[in-house]
């Protein structure tokens, strides 16, 4: 059964991720600032915080839990797949592989 909705506690989640959200977006534009290279780490650990934002927003709302499951399936799939992703590396792609991230400035 579907528990009643916390504010409190919500805000607090959505909060925390957050501030790890900018933080890491912090970490990433100093590495791009000192090595002009940008991360694909970066864009899986901020989808993973997302993801595991909302499947928390989600088991503290007051949705049914038929509709709960199905979505933490599908939360689960994609952190999944975010997780066990393979990320190119020096000796697959080159040590300036970017994973087709431009890191050129816009003209």
């Amino acid at each position: 059964m579907a528990q009643n909705s916390n504010p409190t506690l919500l805000y607090a989640v959505l909060g925390f991720a957050l501030i790890v959200i900018v933080l890491l977006s912090l970490l990433q534009a100093i590495r791009f600032y000192k090595d002009g290279k940008w991360s694909i780490n970066y864009i899986v650990l901020v989808g993973l915080i997302v993801v595991a934002a909302l499947a928390t927003t989600l088991a503290l709302s007051a949705i049914p839990d038929t509709v709960q499951t199905a979505a933490f399936t599908l939360f689960g799939t994609i952190a999944g797949y975010l997780a066990t992703r393979k990320i190119p590396t020096a000796s697959s792609g080159g040590a300036n592989d970017t994973a087709g991230v431009s890191t050129s400035p816009p003209e």
